[in-house]
């Protein structure tokens, strides 16, 4: 708040004043890259079945299940910066009584400022995972045997990734500025002159990274021999 009051009184009575705020201000914010990964893992299951058996019956079975579940969430948006908030407030009160009374006021606010929001990359993968499952059977052999041979495997990749660099304000100027002026001259020759100005200026810049989410990142590689 800046505030001038004047008063002048005489054969010639004269007032001049300047009454000026000025402000500024810089906001910044800046994030680094935010990664998440909810599984990461990589499986190998070996299985093998020998046997010597070489009559009757022989009933080879290998099972595998492998199954991955998870979930990624990164952020790096979510961010806000202003400059300038301020409350600027410029009044000027002058009063001149004489043969020759003159009154001159220059009153204002001058304000600026810059909000800038820089976010970082934002990755996420929900299932980061290698799987290998290797099944080998070595059945018998023989005119007298009936071999019955099951394989099953299976591989099971769930996963959910959600990423944001998003959702920023960036405000340059949010001031609120006020100028008043009030004058009064009596006299043969009586003059007021007065100049009221609000100048107000800002910048908000807002640079994303970029964000990318995967649900699955999954290699499989299944054999089966028998």
């Amino acid at each position: 708040i800046a505030a001038t009051g004047q008063g002048a009184l005489g054969g010639v009575a004269s007032n001049s004043a300047t009454t000026s705020n000025a402000s500024t201000g810089t906001g910044a914010v800046n994030t680094g890259a935010a990664t998440a990964i909810g599984t990461s893992s990589a499986n190998d299951v070996d299985q093998s079945i020998h046997t010597g058996v070489h009559d009757g019956l022989a009933v080879l079975v290998q099972d595998a299940d492998v199954i991955n579940i998870g979930a990624g969430f990164a952020n790096s948006g979510g961010n806000s910066a202003t400059g300038n908030l301020s409350t600027n407030v410029a009044a000027t009160g002058q009063g001149a009584a004489g043969l020759i009374a003159n009154n001159n006021a220059t009153t204002g606010n001058t304000s600026t400022g810059t909000g800038t929001v820089t976010t970082g990359v934002a990755t996420a993968i929900g299932n980061l995972a290698s799987n290998a499952i290797d099944q080998d059977i070595h059945g018998p052999s023989g005119d007298d045997i009936l071999a019955i041979a099951f394989q099953d495997a299976l591989a099971v990749n769930i996963g959910i990734g959600v990423a944001n660099s998003g959702g920023n304000t960036a405000d340059g100027n949010l001031s609120q500025n006020f100028g008043l002026v009030g004058q009064g001259a009596a006299g043969l020759i009586a003059n007021n002159l007065s100049s009221l100005t609000n100048a107000s200026d800002g910048a908000g810049l807002i640079t994303t990274g970029t964000a990318t989410g995967k649900g699955n990142e999954a290699a499989n590689d299944i054999t089966q021999n028998s």
